[in-house]
C-alpha cells in the first residue's frame, strides 16, 4: 500500500477492482455497470438515481402527471454542455429524438415505444441517414419551461427510470456522426457535472468538474481519477473502491455493503438451432448446474450468496429440481460468448461450475473470445453466456421488459416468449400484478434457460475522508457530484 502526505487533497481515487472489459465512452456501452460507473458522471438527465437511493430531478426542477397520459418535465434556466452547447427544451427534445431513433434500430425502446406517434415516427425516418435531420417525434413536445411526454395509455411505471438512463439524457449533438454512430470511444462531450480530462481506455480514466453544472454538493471532488491500479490504494487520502468481492477486508478502509441487486447466471442461447433448442436438453443441463453448484461452492463465497431463484428472496416457483431429466448428448462444441472470466470474480465462481459439468460430462466447448462490446454481451446465438446483471429485488414490469425483451438490457433469454408476452398484456391491463409474478416465475421454470447460480452486491471500501451520510446503501451508481469529502 503506497503512503501518501497526510494532507488531503480535492481529488478523489476510485478504484475499479477488476472489471469484466474494458471500460469505453461510447454512449452504447454506457449501461454496463463499470461503465455507467464513469459515463453517468458525464450526462444530465432530467431525472436521476439519487445517492439518497430515490429518484429526484436533475437537469429538471420537477415533474408532474397530466391528464390524458402526458408527463411534464420543468427544465431549469441556463444549462450548458461543457462546449457552451445550451441545453433547452428544444435541443433536450432533439436528443431524446436521436436516443429512441437509434435504440429503436437496435431492437426497441422501453417505455418510449408507447410515445403517441412513435410507429409513424420510425416509419417517416426509416431511411434517414442523419440523425440531425430527423423528422420530429410527435409523442414528445415542448414549450419554453416544459418537455412534455404523451402517450398512448396510462404508463404503470418505469418512464422516471428510463429517464435515468445515460441514452435519455441530455447527450450533446457533437458526440454523434451523422449516420448515429459515436464519434470517438476515448470522448464524451458532457453535459453532466464532470467532464473527460485524460483517458486510457483499459487503464485510467481523469474526470474534473463541469464549469456550466452548478448543483455540486459541499466539498465535492474537483477531480476524479478512476484505476483498476491497486497501487493507487491509499487510506490517508480519499479512496473508493468498489468491487464485487470481499478481497479488501485487511485494508484500513471501511467496508460499505449495497444492496445485492445481481444475479450471477449462466444464460442458455442459440435456441433456435442449438442444443439448446431442445427444452429436454436445457432441463438436463439446468439439473447439471443446480446439482454441481451445491457440491462445489459454498452457500457464501466472496460477496456472493449462492442460490437457484432468480430473485435474492424469491419464495415460490424456485427454478432448482432435484429430478433427473431424460437428455441427449450434444453432437458439436458449445460456443462460450466471450473469455474465461477473471479469477475471483462472480462469473468465475459460475465458470467454475460450468467447467465441472462440461469436462465431467464430456461437453466439448470453446470460448468465442469475442471483443466485449454490448452487441455481443447481449447476443443470444451464444450456446452460453456467463453473465451478471442488476435485476432488483421483486418482479417489476418495466425492468423486466428492459432485461428479456430490449437491447438495452442483458436480453435475457425467453424460449418460449412468453415472458415479453405477459409483460405486453400487463401494460394492457389484461393481467394485474399477482398474476404478473406469477406467470414471470412459472415461465422461467419451465423454459430452464437461465440458471442461476448466485446474487451479490457490491462492496465498496472507503477512507475516512469520504462522508458516509453523503451515500447510502440503496445507491446504485455513486453520484460523485453529491458525495462529500471529509479533512
Amino acid at each position: 500500500m503506497n503512503k501518501g502526505p497526510s494532507k488531503m487533497t480535492t481529488s478523489l481515487n476510485y478504484i475499479i477492482y477488476k472489471p469484466r472489459q474494458n471500460i469505453t465512452l461510447n454512449m452504447i456501452e454506457a449501461e454496463k455497470y463499470e461503465a455507467a460507473l464513469i459515463v453517468q458522471q458525464l450526462v444530465g438527465n432530467l431525472i436521476y438515481y439519487s445517492n439518497k437511493g430515490r429518484y429526484e430531478p436533475r437537469l429538471a426542477e420537477k415533474w408532474e402527471i397530466l391528464p390524458n397520459n402526458s408527463w411534464a418535465f420543468t427544465l431549469k434556466k441556463n444549462l450548458k454542455c461543457e462546449t457552451g452547447e445550451e441545453i433547452t427544451p428544444k435541443s433536450f427534445k432533439q436528443s431524446l429524438d436521436r436516443s429512441i431513433y437509434i435504440y429503436s434500430k437496435l431492437g426497441g425502446v422501453p417505455i418510449m415505444s408507447n410515445l403517441i406517434g412513435y410507429e409513424s415516427f420510425l416509419k417517416e425516418n426509416a431511411d434517414n441517414k442523419n440523425i440531425f435531420e430527423l423528422k420530429s417525434s410527435a409523442g414528445i413536445k415542448y414549450d419554453d419551461n416544459h418537455i412534455i411526454f404523451e402517450f398512448d395509455k396510462k404508463i404503470k411505471s418505469g418512464l422516471l427510470q428510463i429517464l435515468s438512463f445515460t441514452p435519455f439524457g441530455y447527450i450533446c449533438d457533437k458526440n454523434f456522426n451523422a449516420d448515429g454512430s459515436w464519434k470517438d470511444d476515448k470522448v464524451f462531450i458532457s453535459s453532466g457535472p464532470y467532464k473527460v480530462d485524460k483517458i486510457a481506455v483499459g487503464e485510467s480514466y481523469l474526470i474534473s468538474k463541469n464549469k456550466y453544472w452548478a448543483d455540486f454538493t459541499r466539498s465535492a471532488p474537483e477531480q476524479v481519477l478512476f484505476t483498476h491500479d491497486e497501487n493507487q490504494i491509499d487510506a490517508t487520502q480519499p479512496t473508493i473502491i468498489d468491487a464485487f468481492t470481499n478481497d479488501y477486508d485487511n485494508i484500513k478502509l471501511k467496508k460499505y455493503k449495497l444492496v445485492p441487486e445481481y444475479i450471477n447466471s449462466i444464460l442458455l442461447g442459440n435456441l433456435k438451432n442449438g442444443y439448446f433448442s431442445k427444452l429436454k436438453s436445457r432441463e438436463y443441463f439446468r439439473y447439471l448446474i443446480n446439482k454441481t453448484s451445491k457440491e462445489i461452492l459454498p452457500l457464501e463465497f466472496g460477496a456472493n450468496t449462492r442460490s437457484d431463484s432468480f430473485y435474492p428472496n424469491q419464495d415460490m416457483y424456485s427454478v432448482g429440481s432435484d429430478e433427473i431429466p431424460a437428455v441427449e448428448k450434444p453432437i458439436s462444441n458449445l460456443i462460450i460468448e466471450g473469455s474465461i472470466p477473471l479469477e475471483g470474480t462472480s462469473r468465475w465462481h459460475a465458470w467454475l461450475v460450468l467447467k465441472n459439468v462440461l469436462e465431467k460430462n464430456n461437453l466439448t466447448y470453446a470460448f468465442a473470445k469475442n471483443e466485449a462490446l454490448f452487441a455481443e454481451i447481449t447476443n443470444r446465438n451464444y450456446d452460453i453466456r456467463i453473465r451478471g446483471s442488476s435485476i432488483g429485488g421483486g418482479v417489476e414490469a418495466w425492468g423486466l421488459y428492459v432485461e428479456f425483451c430490449t437491447a438495452m438490457g442483458i436480453n435475457f433469454p425467453d424460449p418460449s416468449g412468453r415472458v415479453c408476452n405477459a409483460l405486453k398484456d400487463y401494460e394492457d391491463d389484461k393481467i394485474n400484478d399477482a398474476q404478473l409474478t406469477e406467470r414471470f416465475f412459472k415461465y422461467i421454470k419451465e423454459d430452464s434457460a437461465i440458471l442461476p447460480i448466485s446474487h451479490y452486491g457490491v462492496s465498496l471500501f472507503l477512507s475516512e475522508h469520504i462522508d458516509l451520510s453523503s451515500i447510502s446503501p440503496l445507491i446504485s451508481i455513486m453520484r460523485l457530484d453529491q458525495i462529500s469529502l471529509e479533512p
